[in-house]
């Protein structure tokens, strides 16, 4: 690592744990990944490992090892941020990652967090983001399937996820569901479309 990147790297200030801990890796990874490209950073995987745990250290260190970078822990997040998993972000040629629209979008909300003097207590487990289906695919009954561990996933959370009660008609679930398999077509997500699949069949 050269003496221009590695001074770069060494301006970045921790946050306070409080700020954070509180927060799921895959948000963290996302403002890690605009820190570099605001501050002109090159954006590769190592740097990324530097940059976060300078940023988030009591996330992203290593085990056992709290003074060390933790770059399995950052490659694992950084693998559910493809669009596969939550879409936020895509590779690129150096083995750094780019956020696209969706992680944008939530980059803007993490960054409120971050910043919040009044953060809440509990831990942020669904996407802050209002469009429907990037809500889904932020989700733990989402992440929990593409996991393959579907045996974890509680039909009450898929009441949750989707908005429904024990009273609502099923005209409207039918109709709910109809409506997110015609989005995961357009936007060809194969997983999504299964997942909504599952739900169906959970839930009616």
């Amino acid at each position: 690592m050269n003496n221009i990147r590695m001074d770069a790297l060494n301006k970045c200030k921790s946050f306070k744990a409080e700020h954070y801990m509180n927060l799921d890796m895959n948000r963290l990874a996302i403002y890690g990944i605009w820190y570099l490209e605001e501050n002109k950073i090159e954006n590769t995987f190592e740097n990324l490992v530097v940059c976060l745990f300078r940023l988030f250290p009591k996330k992203f260190h290593l085990k056992s090892y709290e003074n060390y970078p933790g770059s399995s822990k950052v490659l694992r997040t950084l693998m559910q941020l493809r669009p596969k998993y939550r879409n936020w972000a895509i590779k690129n040629e150096k083995g750094g990652y780019e956020l696209n629209e969706n992680g944008r979008a939530v980059l803007r909300q993490t960054m409120v967090l971050l910043e919040s003097k009044d953060f809440q207590k509990k831990v942020v487990e669904e996407p802050i983001i209002f469009d429907e289906v990037n809500f889904i695919l932020g989700s733990v009954p989402y992440q929990k399937f593409i996991d393959g561990k579907t045996e974890d996933i509680q039909v009450f959370e898929l009441f949750k996820l989707f908005g429904f009660a024990s009273h609502t008609p099923q005209q409207k679930i039918e109709k709910k569901f109809k409506d997110l398999k015609r989005k995961s077509k357009e936007i060809k997500n194969n997983e999504l479309e299964k997942f909504i699949a599952y739900a169906r069949k959970m839930i009616i």
